[in-house]
């Protein structure tokens, strides 16, 4: 298409999520796609937490969702990586 971008110039919803949660000093519950646990790597650990929620696709689990849930009931800030939540 002709655009130039250089790589600082690409904005991710894993990037940034991981920019709010570090701003913020919230310590990430993911439930995303392993793939994009790595974008999440490195961040301190606060003393909240907060749900992220992205492309879990095939890895979402009960047993991810009973955690997460949890978490929410506590008082974690939810995070989506998206418009709106897909668990399929």
């Amino acid at each position: 298409m002709g655009l130039r971008a250089e790589l600082d110039d690409i904005f991710t919803p894993a990037a940034i999520a991981r920019d709010f949660l570090a701003d913020r000093n919230l310590t990430p519950f993911l439930v995303v796609h392993p793939n994009l646990r790595e974008d999440f790597s490195g961040l301190p650990t606060g003393s909240e937490e907060a749900v992220v929620i992205g492309d879990t696709g095939a890895f979402f689990t009960y047993d991810l969702l009973n955690q997460a849930f949890r978490k929410i009931i506590r008082g974690a800030d939810i995070c989506s990586l998206g418009q709106k939540p897909q668990f399929s």
